[in-house]
């Protein structure tokens, strides 16, 4: 029974686990079969934008799956620390988070920073219910509610 119950608790937390991040702006698959980067140049449908006022540059690849929309971002122009977050608006006007993550505090995708780490996009991958034809946008937010980039779809 304990077992059992180690099993019930513990499974979610394996399944998490299995997905490593790493301070190099790259998150990786679960079951380690690549990376959100290496994802990202494997699908060819994709939308872009930058935003005037923030000059954040996003990017997202777009893949149709049997339970919705895959999408693998890449982010640019990011200062950090802070936690953001990818949300799908489908043309109904409902809210789907992708995926969040932290920006580390030398930023990401940054043009003239003083290392090539800060100079790096961040990419991290996500899946939405909506599919492809039923999202409208895709924003870019902070855990405080400000967008940061909007890119239609």
């Amino acid at each position: 029974m304990g077992t059992a119950a180690a099993l019930i608790v513990g499974g979610p937390f394996a399944a998490v686990a299995t997905t490593g991040g790493g301070d190099d702006g790259r998150t990786t698959e679960a079951r380690g079969s690549g990376t959100a980067r290496q994802a990202f140049g494997g699908l060819t449908d994709r939308v872009s934008a930058t935003d005037p006022g923030t000059q954040v540059s996003a990017t997202v690849a777009l893949e149709e799956k049997a339970w919705g929309t895959r999408a693998v971002l890449e982010l640019k122009n990011v200062k950090g620390p802070e936690k953001r977050a990818l949300i799908a608006v489908g043309k109904n006007g409902e809210r789907e988070t992708l995926t969040s993550w932290s920006v580390p505090a030398r930023g990401c995708g940054i043009p003239d920073a003083t290392t090539a780490k800060a100079r790096e996009p961040l990419y991290v991958d996500g899946g939405a219910a909506l599919t492809p034809n039923q999202i409208d946008h895709f924003e870019v937010m902070t855990f405080d509610g400000k967008r940061l980039v909007e890119a239609d779809a």
